[in-house]
């Protein structure tokens, strides 16, 4: 099953602290790209760049308030309230 998700790092940082351009233009910059992710500002890339990108958010003054990396599904379903299973 290992084939239906990605190998990424993802980089999270304070949606305040920065423009929607400026991040752009950064994770660009420090290989990375911009992944918007349910309301917070998430970085996604391969691994091979994840440090690089980390380092550079964080030479610009940014504070990072995670980073890891992970197995990230391809395909994601979002289920119908009705059939979620009770808390």
């Amino acid at each position: 099953m290992a084939w239906m998700f990605d190998k990424k790092g993802s980089i999270m940082i304070d949606r305040k602290a920065i423009s929607e351009d400026d991040l752009m233009e950064l994770a660009i910059g420090s290989g990375g790209r911009r992944c918007p992710e349910d309301e917070t500002n998430m970085n996604t890339h391969d691994t091979i760049r994840f440090l690089g990108c980390s380092e550079g958010l964080e030479g610009k003054g940014l504070k990072i308030l995670s980073a890891s990396i992970g197995m990230i599904p391809q395909n994601t379903v979002e289920l119908a309230e009705d059939r979620l299973p009770p808390c």
